[in-house]
């Protein structure tokens, strides 16, 4: 294996790693406003891990040709449910500049600044989660495929465990991503 598929691939899992990390540890109440920088680096160095597999894909697969990129998408988008749609490729483009406002958004922002937001960061992120599962549940399969049906499931545990405590009277996840 040369040495661009696998910047390609492991690029991209240590992105979802971290993408999934985050957001388990903001469900679990793990990220407050006091402890937040070290979870902000982990959730900027996701974003510049995923930049690096997109420039990394366009060098090494695509060499550098969106049409080519389009191309790839619809022929694996046809092959997985029956329909050519290589504009899919335009979704990723979208999840790597909201996560990098995401990114700029909490550095710029601050803590206070960030979490003042709930609903806004729940879109964000709700879309960002949702466009991840598909790269790494749908459009995957072997080990990257049961790493991100895990993170999912872990994830859908984590925020029903926050909501039921919410319920409860014991808080401990974040509104942000329960609200």
């Amino acid at each position: 294996m040369t040495f661009g598929i696998l910047l390609t691939r492991w690029s991209i899992r240590l992105a979802l790693l971290m993408f999934a990390a985050v957001l388990i540890a903001r469900c679990a109440g793990q990220i407050r406003h006091h402890r937040s920088p070290a979870w902000r680096s982990v959730w900027t160095l996701g974003w510049l891990a995923f930049l690096v597999h997109v420039l990394s894909a366009f060098q090494y697969f695509h060499h550098w040709s969106h049409r080519h990129a389009i191309d790839v998408t619809a022929e694996r988008t046809e092959q997985l449910i029956g329909w050519r749609f290589g504009e899919g490729l335009y979704f990723s483009y979208a999840f790597l500049a909201l996560w990098g406002i995401d990114v700029l958004w909490w550095w710029l922002g601050g803590d206070a600044r960030y979490w003042g937001f709930p609903r806004i960061a729940l879109t964000i992120q709700s879309y960002l989660a949702f466009i991840a599962f598909n790269g790494a549940v749908v459009f995957e399969a072997g080990p990257v495929r049961w790493g991100g049906v895990a993170a999912t499931a872990v994830l859908i545990a984590v925020m029903v465990r926050s909501v039921l405590r919410r319920r409860a009277g014991t808080e401990v996840g974040d509104v942000e991503m329960t609200a």
